[in-house]
């Protein structure tokens, strides 16, 4: 698993820095009439600096939904809420389980949302 997000990592920095260059080296050839808005360096670079920026922005905000993905499983599966005759026994049990889960899982981020994607499906849970 940690190698394909190596790769996909490369990917998107080599295509980000294909747009990059794109819009550096052809920026000062796009024109409306007689204005070329790219010609300038300084809005080049700014242009590039927004697309670093949206993207890592879109990063950042799937990383937050993760980690906010795994703390609802972790919340559903080992909750605090009132329980009624075995629950306890079970959320305790559970909450074991997790405990070896991402602990022999071997994965370096440590979110259960992952560890739940990485495993192969013979069930499905209802959204």
């Amino acid at each position: 698993m940690l190698p394909k997000k190596i790769f996909q990592i490369i990917l998107y920095g080599v295509g980000l820095g294909s747009l990059a260059a794109v819009v550096y080296f052809a920026g000062p050839f796009v024109a409306f009439g007689s204005w070329h808005p790219l010609e300038n360096t300084i809005v080049r670079g700014i242009i590039i600096l927004l697309l670093v920026a949206a993207a890592a922005g879109l990063a950042g905000f799937s990383l937050f939904r993760r980690r906010k993905a795994a703390k609802q499983i972790a919340d559903g599966i080992g909750g605090a809420e009132q329980t009624v005759n075995d629950e306890p026994v079970l959320k305790e049990r559970m909450n074991d389980a997790l405990t070896t889960l991402k602990a022999a899982s071997g994965n370096k981020s440590g979110y259960l949302y992952d560890l739940v994607r990485a495993r192969p499906r013979r069930w499905s849970i209802p959204a």
